[in-house]
């Protein structure tokens, strides 16, 4: 378990016990000035941590992530209910229904994501809504999403960060701040 220090927008700081092995929030507490209250800021970063939570229950599942999409989410195995594969569909299906438009519009409405956070999300919300979708090009969709919910949180994360002009292409750690600076430099950002 590792506590890890968030700060929103407004300077508010949070901490947060984070298991890094499965992905969890285990404890949290209250920041400055918000004595755990459930101030706006700290709803704005709880939303944010729960996304982040399903991901990465969904990234490192037990089983193999096609039993999820294409073809093999058919295999009888993945539909025997309390199988770790009927349970991984559980988990992507709930991760969609976060996803879906309305839940989006929420989580933007509240200042939980950013304008492009939310584009990226929907995108990958489109992506991961078809059923026939390639276990591959999923598993870099939900990555993508995990990359937003860990800005969204206040954490930093792989980016690639392309110059438009030159070609001239980076892989590095950023947060939502460095992000919205490569985005006003006229640069292209990819999560990775």
């Amino acid at each position: 378990h590792q506590p890890i220090t968030l700060k929103d927008e407004s300077g508010n700081e949070y901490v947060v016990t984070f298991d890094k092995k499965t992905g969890q929030i285990v404890g949290s507490a209250g920041g400055a000035g918000g004595g755990g209250g459930g101030t706006p800021s700290q709803k704005k970063i709880s939303d944010a941590l729960d996304g982040l939570q399903l991901v990465n229950q969904i990234i490192s599942s037990p089983v193999d992530i096609k039993y999820a999409f294409g073809i093999n989410r058919l295999n009888p195995g993945a539909l025997i209910p309390g199988s770790n594969a009927y349970n991984l569909k559980a988990q992507v299906a709930q991760l969609n229904s976060y996803l879906s438009l309305e839940n989006r519009q929420k989580l933007k409405g509240s200042g939980s994501i950013s304008d492009f956070e939310g584009k990226v999300l929907a995108a990958a919300a489109t992506t991961l809504s078809n059923p026939n979708i390639d276990p591959a090009y999923a598993a870099i969709e939900l990555k993508k999403i995990r990359g937003v919910f860990r800005t969204a949180a206040g954490l930093s994360t792989t980016i690639r960060i392309t110059d438009p002009r030159t070609g001239e292409t980076s892989v590095i750690e950023a947060n939502r701040a460095g992000i919205e600076n490569a985005l006003k430099d006229n640069l292209t950002v990819e999560y990775l």
